[in-house]
């Protein structure tokens, strides 16, 4: 047999064996695509068919959904990038004490598929937002006589109940990233007002409770990003805004960037993009910047009332514009009201969130 035929033969053979010895490899060890940095371009709102109920919609203006559907109210939603959505659920009877709480948490996937009501062991709060992760664990404000103000959680699949904090702190405002961990607003032991607010921190499964901010401002909200970066409103107090915080790691550095906001929402991605409120001297807009402060832009001047600003991983900001939904890029391109068919309108006084 010829020299060179023979040596092809034997490639071959080998790039077959290799071939075959990683498919089978596959088959033990599947690739999963991470959900990171993979935007799913939904949008989360509360909509309104005369209670609330829980929507989804593409930010082309295609796939909408309602995805509850009952005569109680369903609010606070909010999505990871696996499509699962956590949200807040009125039970059909009230019942007002820590013993019989009026609401739940309830879960659904972004395809309708899943709508489940979780048992909870430690009853929630539901003024407050639910947080969930990438990985399906959800975290939220919970409360009762014995435990005060504390923060639990719960996986998606509803096992896994437990309390992460026991203190004498007063947690809320919940965000979290699966790499960075948990942000919010803490109220220290012994405070003398409520108004005396501080960000604090801490891993996932409740170790590392750090306290991140030592000032006299009234800071509330918080978001945090991947990298690490937390967000905030932050006040000189009750009626004198002070602008947007924000707390760099590793070293807890604290930055005020803006004055311009008003309103009590923004977003921060993790390409350290933040779409938030801010005016132009008539209106509510949204303005668009880095979280080192540059790139300051308006996203839109016009005499809607433009409010409630997410933006995702791809730079896409969701809003309400004028009690319907719209989006627009970050590089203010793409404008577009979403309306259409049996699309139901936002509630106003909710947030909404784009994936």
């Amino acid at each position: 047999m010829n020299f060179k035929i023979l040596l092809l033969l034997t490639v071959m053979a080998l790039f077959g064996l290799v071939a075959l010895l990683y498919f089978r490899t596959l088959e033990k060890h599947p690739v999963h695509p991470t959900p990171q940095n993979q935007p799913l371009n939904v949008i989360v709102y509360v909509c309104d068919d005369g209670d609330q109920e829980i929507c989804v919609i593409h930010a082309d203006g295609t796939g909408f959904q309602k995805l509850t559907s009952n005569i109680t109210q369903d609010y606070r939603p909010v999505m990871n990038r696996r499509g699962q959505i956590a949200f807040i659920c009125n039970r059909d009877s009230g019942g007002g004490s820590d013993e019989s709480p009026q609401a739940d948490l309830c879960v659904v996937k972004m395809d309708g598929s899943g709508l489940t009501r979780l048992s909870n062991h430690f009853p929630l709060n539901y003024s407050e937002y639910p947080a969930i992760d990438d990985e399906g664990e959800i975290f939220y404000i919970c409360f009762n006589k014995t435990l005060g103000i504390e923060i639990c959680a719960i996986n998606f699949d509803g096992t896994g109940s437990k309390i992460l904090t026991d203190n004498t702190w007063t947690e809320f405002a919940l965000s979290v990233d699966s790499h960075s961990g948990l942000a919010f607003i803490c109220v220290p032991a012994g405070s003398a007002s409520f108004f005396d607010t501080e960000i604090c921190r801490m891993n996932i499964d409740g170790t590392a409770f750090r306290q991140v901010t030592h000032n006299d401002l009234l800071e509330w909200g918080t978001a945090i990003n991947e990298p690490g970066i937390i967000l905030s409103n932050c006040d000189k107090d009750l009626l004198h805004h002070a602008g947007l915080c924000l707390i760099y790691p590793p070293n807890d550095r604290f930055v005020v960037l803006s004055s311009t906001t008003i309103g009590n929402k923004y977003s921060l991605n993790n390409q350290n993009q933040i779409a938030f409120q801010c005016f132009d001297g008539h209106d509510s807009e949204i303005c668009i910047m880095q979280a080192d402060g540059s790139g300051l832009k308006y996203l839109t001047v016009n005499e809607s009332g433009d409010t409630m600003p997410s933006i995702n991983d791809a730079g896409v900001v969701a809003y309400l514009c004028d009690k319907m939904l719209c989006v627009i890029h970050a590089d203010g391109t793409g404008w577009k009201r979403l309306f259409g068919p049996g699309i139901l309108s936002p509630v106003t006084d909710m947030s909404l969130e784009i994936r």
